[in-house]
Order: structure tokens, then sequence, then C-alpha cells
């Protein structure tokens, strides 16, 4: 018997040795082929969706996909070899590997030298398996990213701060930055709505198109110094200039090949109390959040990129307890190889705008720049792996400008960056950024050279009026468990004879001490000059947070001044009302002494929360105090998305978007189900795995990569019907949308036996909720339906029956059984099964009325007759050892007279 069993394994293997292959007897079903979309995965790793025809055991891709699969694989490693002869074998047709042992998906061949392809059928996928033989070192990758998305989409950011307090003052501010996709490129919108001297005002920072073409890029719009205005390594000739822009520009980019970093540099400062944190950059607040007491920082990947002046401010209730000026400097890194260069060109004009008044101009009247058509171009070469150098030129009707610049990487931990600024009329400015660990410094100077007499020029329209140099100089080290910081800020300012001098300088330290207290100490001084007075201040800030159980604190914050003094002992604790929504509730006593106040002891108490969910981000800070003032500080984040069929709401910010819609059933009963995984690929590399918990997921992804989404279901309570698998580009205003059909997968164990007792084998599932059926042993099964979808059980084309979904108290179906096979024998449908005959009577809606209607013609009902529940029906046969006479045929159909018509009770699908 093993003999012919071995005769009969290498009979099949040469059969399917060959492509052109025929069929064993009674492997037929392996081989009935259907069309569809399949997954050819390459080595594992590369995903191709195809359609094909296919079967368990061979598939043959459709010759209009030929080109496809070309394209395909020049994304991979493969040899040029190894892609000819994949998309020869594949329009010929292949099968399945036999050299492939054990489960399919992750079995390696044994055979290293051939090319393998081993099908899975019910996963619709071709594992294409490559000896090393086979593969390139060097991948002929694609040079740019190709925007396939079609699902264009308006994508909002939405930010509204308000402000209010008992004295009647109450301010707002909204900011909305919006991308529509639109044609081959996108529309950028970056706009901002504020309460200024009681009156709305409504500003523009950016409104433009913006199209991308492999290696060039393209923008018609408006933009203002608000926004970034550079996209590629030209950023590196970026200084702390005001400029508006109306125009067209040109230039290179490589956004389609790589991707910017960001520094990670901090700044640090310390607030004497707990409160309200805003950052404004152009009397704009471009960063809000609640911060305690003691050493704080900003990190630059929370603030806008480029180089500008912020001002820090925290607030607790209406007094402002710290408030500094600061340069920031948060240019991006963009990957430039050796020998490459990056260009812009732009030509429009620059916005109308008021010069700051001067009091040397002896009038109160603002000065505008006229001269504002304009050409402009930059460049930038990287002349070896650590260098970069750059170089502008702006040529305008009766003034221009020139720069120079160098980014010179000396170390990874040691970057300089520099720009020279020549103007026609002799001004000059100069800046240089330098950073060494946690080292840094940046200085900027300008020389204001025309006169006070003549109208402004192209140095004034981006630097003001007046002679300024900025010197900041910061460094930060962890000492002894603590954080220690320095920081020293000068600001000059000079034209004619006005003069302004600003010194600050700054050393603090914290650190955890006994018990997980924390101690901040923290030591300022400013030295301001000027025409009219001199000023040299001295604070001295200390905190104490001593933590009492796990939500609660007391905490001790003293500021100590050249005037006097100020105390504050508070009780502080955490709260959190949900999952989403946490804070702290604190209420202090404070004692003020100061040189030209009398005392005063103060009661206050104060009220902070944060909300994240994953539709809003929010903060609330709340405030009052003995004195009777009071004040509600709060801030709202959301991003919406528009499609031409849904609107979504998100917490999450970005320009595009993966959006999985799940239109199905889920048991809201079921929360200790294991969900189904999207797995998320970024250019060919993992780069995410997202649990599908919820009706819609909204995933934030990143502007022009291509992304491959396959859902998986294996180690999940979930079958899906929908889309598995998409593969698509993004670029901002866009959106790479999947429909999911997601049902909870139930397991039950059934015992199927024929009407003679004995198990019945070759069981199948057949309809959209089939999950899987395993025969676990002799007639007892496994079965995994979708919940809610519909199947039906059959064995040789015949129904099998299990109970109803409301008779169902447990995953243990019971005994079942299945029609048997039958053949018409005088108009009587009879099956001989063990050597006994079975006449097949009917369907009954009531046991018991059949049975008393069967007693006027039989007596010994029970031992002549076999009953089977049917869900709520019973099915009834009459049972012989031999052929029954014709008076029992006519009995039988005299007492079919009574029965229900079966027809669809045999045919319906069912649902659990």
């Amino acid at each position: 018997m093993i003999y012919k069993k071995k005769i009969l394994a290498m009979s099949v293997a040469i059969i399917l040795s060959n492509n052109a292959y025929s069929i064993p007897h009674g492997f037929e079903d392996l081989y009935e082929e259907q069309n569809g979309k399949i997954k050819l995965i390459i080595n594992d790793d590369y995903i191709i969706e195809l359609n094909a025809n296919y079967s368990s055991e061979s598939v043959t891709i459709d010759s209009s996909e030929i080109r496809v699969l070309e394209t395909n694989l020049e994304d991979t490693y493969l040899s040029d070899k190894a892609k000819k002869k994949i998309i020869s074998d594949l329009a010929i047709g292949v099968q399945s590997s036999l050299e492939c042992k054990g489960k399919r998906d992750v079995c390696i061949p044994e055979d290293d030298s051939n090319i393998s392809y081993i099908i899975i059928k019910n996963q619709k996928l071709v594992r294409i398996l490559t000896p090393t033989s086979y593969l390139d070192s060097k991948w002929k990758k694609k040079k740019y990213i190709s925007i396939t998305n079609e699902n264009k989409a308006l994508i909002s950011e939405h930010d509204l701060s308000f402000d209010m307090s008992d004295d009647s003052s109450s301010n707002y501010y909204y900011r909305n930055t919006s991308f529509l996709g639109l044609g081959p490129g996108y529309i950028s919108g970056d706009f901002d709505l504020s309460e200024k001297t009681n009156d709305d005002d409504l500003e523009l920072n950016e409104l433009a198109y913006n199209f991308l073409s492999e290696s060039t890029r393209v923008r018609f719009g408006y933009t203002s110094d608000f926004v970034e205005q550079d996209w590629n390594a030209t950023g590196l000739l970026d200084t702390n200039a005001s400029k508006n822009i109306f125009g067209l520009t040109i230039g290179s980019t490589k956004q389609l090949e790589f991707q910017n970093k960001k520094t990670s540099q901090r700044i640090f400062f310390s607030s004497p109390s707990n409160g309200r944190l805003s950052v404004y950059r152009n009397e704009k607040p471009i960063l809000e959040k609640n911060i305690g007491a003691g050493q704080n920082h900003l990190s630059l990947n929370e603030l806008p990129q480029g180089i500008y002046d912020i001002t820090i401010e925290v607030k607790n209730g209406g007094k402002i307890v710290f408030k500094e000026n600061r340069t920031v400097f948060n240019k991006s890194k963009y990957n430039l190889n050796k020998d490459d260069l990056d260009y812009t060109v732009t030509v429009g004009n620059y916005e109308k705008k008021d010069i700051y008044n001067n009091l040397d101009y002896g009038n109160d009247d603002d000065i505008e720049y006229e001269d504002r058509a304009m050409i402009n171009g930059k460049i930038a070469y990287k002349i070896n792996d650590s260098i970069i150098i750059g170089s502008e030129i702006g040529i305008l009707e009766s003034d221009s400008f020139y720069k120079a610049a160098l980014d010179y990487q000396i170390s990874n931990d040691l970057d300089i960056n520099s720009v020279v600024n020549l103007f026609s009329n002799n001004s000059k400015y100069y800046q240089i950024d330098a950073i060494y660990k946690n080292f840094s410094i940046q200085f900027s100077d300008y020389d204001d050279h025309h006169p006070v007499s003549e109208e402004p020029k192209i140095d004034n329209y981006f630097y003001g009026i007046g002679d300024n140099k900025q010197l900041s100089v910061s460094y930060s080290k962890n000492i002894l468990s603590g954080d220690a910081y320095i920081s020293y800020i000068n600001q000059e300012n000079n034209k004619g004879s006005y003069y302004n001098k600003l010194d600050i300088y700054n050393i603090g330290y914290s650190l955890p001490i006994f018990h997980d207290s924390y101690l901040s100490i923290n030591y300022s001084n400013i030295d301001s000059k000027s025409n009219y007075d001199n000023n040299d201040d001295w604070s001295i800030d200390l905190s104490l947070e001593i933590p009492i159980g796990n939500f609660d604190s007391v905490r001790y914050t003293g500021n100590f001044d050249d005037n006097g003094e100020s105390n504050r002992i508070a009780y502080n604790h955490y709260v959190e009302l949900n999952n989403n929504i946490s804070g702290n509730i604190e209420a202090g006593i404070k004692y003020d002494h100061h040189e030209y106040d009398s005392e005063n002891v103060v009661s206050d108490a104060s009220l902070s929360l944060n909300q994240n969910s994953s539709y809003i981000n929010s903060s609330l800070y709340g405030y009052a105090d003995s004195n009777g003032y009071a004040s509600l500080s709060m801030n709202l984040n959301t991003n919406t998305i528009i499609t031409t069929d849904n609107l979504y709401v998100t917490s999450n910010s970005s320009d595009s978007y993966l959006a999985l819609e799940n239109d199905s059933y889920k048991d809201p009963n079921m929360d200790d189900s294991f969900s189904s995984v999207a797995n998320i690929k970024k250019n060919n590399e993992l780069s995410k795995r997202v649990h599908i918990d919820n009706n819609i997921e909204i995933i934030p992804v990143d502007n022009y990569k291509e992304y491959q989404v396959s859902i998986d279901t294996d180690a999940s309570d979930f079958y899906n019907q929908g889309e598995d698998f998409v593969k698509s580009t993004t670029a901002p205003g866009t959106v790479i949308g999947m429909d999911l059909r997601l049902y909870n997968v139930d397991s039950y164990i059934s015992i199927f036996n024929d009407l003679s007792g004995s198990p019945i084998s070759n069981i199948k599932c057949i309809g959209d909720g089939c999950y899987g059926i395993q025969e676990i042993q002799d007639g007892v099964y496994k079965i995994r339906v979708a919940k809610g979808q519909p199947f039906k059980l059959v064995t040789n084309n015949e129904r099998c029956f299990i109970p109803t979904s409301e008779s169902i108290t447990s995953n243990n179906l019971g005994e079942n059984f299945c029609m048997p096979s039958t053949e018409d024998n005088n108009g009587v449908q009879m099956a001989k099964i063990n050597k006994k005959y079975y006449y097949y009577v009917g369907m009954y809606s009531d046991k018991d009325i059949f049975i008393n209607t069967a007693r006027t013609i039989y007596h010994n009902i029970e031992e002549q007759f076999v009953f089977r529940n049917a869900g709520n029906n019973t099915l009834v046969f009459l049972s012989s050892d031999t052929k029954v006479s014709k008076q029992d045929k006519e009995n039988i159909n005299i007492l079919q007279n009574y029965a229900l018509d079966d027809t669809k009770v045999k045919s319906d699908y069912v649902k659990l």
C-alpha cells in the first residue's frame, strides 16, 4: 500500500513539472480555476496586485496585466534574468511548488536553485521566492514617485483660541490651514481671523497652486513670511527677513524622492508659576498649552520651520508672570548628494507693506515701501559630503540685493550655517548659526546704510529701519540626574540718536530629589539701556514640588528680585475624568511684598485640563483669586477631511490621510475580540500596524510616498469581504480609501451523523459567511462563520441542518444531520444507507401533529419513522430493512399531503 502511494506521488510530481500539464484523475477540484484579483508577493516583501486565472495549484496572469507586472518588477532587487523568467512563467501559467513543505504561507523551498511559486488560494496570493543568484545588489528603483491618487479631498486643520476675563475683555484667534487636491496638483491655503481693538481682522497667509512633476515643483500664488516659503536646499539662504510674495516660483525638488528632517534643538525658559503658555509670531499665537512652574522648554519640532522672532509669554490669571523675546533658527535639512544642485526662480511682487515708523522721521506716519516688482533666483550646491554653498540674487526696478550662504557639517555633532546679505545701497546683513551637541549660538547683524531723509529700500522691507544686532548663546547639560541650562541674549538697536541695548542672562537647574520631589532654581538678570532709561534687574525663581500619594502634591514657588519677594504655597490634585480628559486642580495662597506695594495676601484657585480624543484636541485653563479677578483660556484643534463621498473628522494633523471604512456588522458585545490589522508599508518598508477597532479609522500619512496597505485577519476574530489590499501614492489634498467589510467570526463545534447514526464526511461551507470548516475527527466539525452573513453547509450537494440562531445557547451545536442523497422510486425519494432503506416523507412544523396523523395508518410510529430537526421544523423519514410495498408508498403520498413545502428550506442560506 505504501509503495502504491509513493508511485502515485511520483507520478503527480512528474506530471506537474511540465508547463503544459494534464490534470490527474481525482485532482480536478484543485485545478478548478476562477478569475479575479490576486497578490504576487516577491520574496515575502514586495506586493503586486493583478488580474489572473487561479486555482489551488495553478495561476496564469491575464495578458493585459503583463505590462503592469513589468513596471512593478522594476521596483525590486530582482535581476533582469529573474524579471524576464517570472513574466514568461506567469504568462504561460505556473503550478504551486512541490518543494515547499509545510504551511504554504511560511514554508521555504528545498530547491534553492530555481524560482518557486507557492499558491495560497484562500488568501488569493502567490509567493514568488527567488534564489540569491536571481537578485541584483543594486536596486534599480523608480527615481520619482508618480502621483496616481485620484481620490482628491479638502483637508483642513482648524485651530481656535479664546481668552476672556471678568473685566469684560476677551479675544479670539482662529487659524485655518487647508489643502485641496485639484487636477495634477493641489491648492494650499492658510488664513487667520482674530479680534484686534474690537474689530475682526482677517489675514491671508497663503493661497497658492502647487504642481510637482519628477524633479520640478511649480507654485503660483501668494505666500507670507508666516508660512514656509522654501521647499528645497535653497532654504539655507533663509534669514530673519520679513517678506510677503505674490508670484510664480519654479524650482527643483526632491520631495518625490526624499523626506526632510527637523532638528531637535530646545529653547529653555523658566516660569515662576504654573499657567498658560502662549508663543507668538507676528503677534499671532503659534503654540498654546498649560505648563507647570519651574524649568520648561520648547522643542523646535513644535514650531514652524524658518528663521523668525517669537515672544514667549506665560500668564497666571490676568498677570503675565514671564515674557521673553527669542529668535528661532529652525531650518530644514534636505538630502543633497555630492554635486547635486537645487534652484528656485521667482517672478512677482513683494506685497505692499508699511515699514515700522521710526522716531527719527519726525512723525508718526508709517513709511510704505513702493518698489515691489522683482525677479529672484537661488541656487544651492553640495560640494562634498560636508559642505553646501548657496547664492541668491534679487533684482527690482531701482534696487537689488545679493546673498551667499555656507552650511558646513564639520562632524555629526558640529554644524555651522552662515549667510551674508548685501544690498545695492551698501546696507549689509550677516547671520551665523552654529550647533555643537547641546551648545548653540545664533548671531545676526544688520547695518542700515540708507540716509534717514531717503525713502526706505528693500533692506528696510526685509529687516526694518535702523541698525540692529542680536546674539543668542545657550547650553544645556544633564548634571547629577538633573537638567541644567545657561543662556545669554544680547539685542542692540541703533538709528541716529535712538539707541537701545538689552542683555539677558539666564541660569537654571532642576533635579529630582527625595521621594519623587522636584526642585527647580533659576536666576535671571536683565540689563537694559536706552536714550531714556537704564535698568539692571535681577530675579531668582525657586520651585519645589513634593508629591503626596499618586494624585496629589504640594508646591512651593518663590520669586525674589531687587524690588521684593513673592511666595506661594499650593495644593495640587491630578484628575482624570475619563480616558480622554485629564488635568489638575490647584488651590494656593500667595504672599507679596515689594518695595513700592503694600503687603498683600491673595488666595487663588486654578483648573488645568487637557483633552485628547480621536476627533479633537483641546486644553483649558481657568483662574480665580480672592481679589475678585477671574479668567478663562482655551484652545481647540481638529482636522476635517471632505471628499466627494464623505466627511471625516480627526485629531491627527496631516496633509494627506489613509481612510479605512468598515461597512459591516460588528457585535458590540465582543469587546474582547482580536482586532484585524492593517499592515502599512511606506516605500516598500513596513511603516506601522494599525488595529481596526472602529467603523472608520483615519490614519495620517506622509506626502509623496508610495503606500501599500494589506488587511490581515488571520489572527483576528474577523473576516473581511471587502478590499484587502490597496497600493497608492500620496500628495497634499489626497486620501487613500479602503472599503472594508469586517464581520465577527464565530466558531462552532457540531457533530454530523447520517440517518443511521454514522458520521458524515466531506461537508463543505458555501456562501459569503463561510470563513472555514475543519473536520476534527470523524463526523465532528469546527465551523467558522462571519456573523450576520449568509452561508449553508452541504455534502454531496445535499443540505446539512444546524440549529437556528435564536435557539443557539453555546458554541457547541450538538448532533445534527445532513439530507441524504436520494433517488426517485415511483414518486417517492429513497436513500439506501448501511443496507437500510429510508423514504423521505416530508417536512412538518409540528412533530406531534404528524404522529397523531400517522397513527391512523401505522401503529409503531417510533420504530418505523426517523425524525430529524431542520431549524424550527421536523424532517420525517420512513425506515425499512427492505424496499417498501406499493401500499406503503400510497401511505407516504397521503402523509405528504400534510407536509410543508421544503424547497426553500433546503436551498436557503442561513445567518448566525
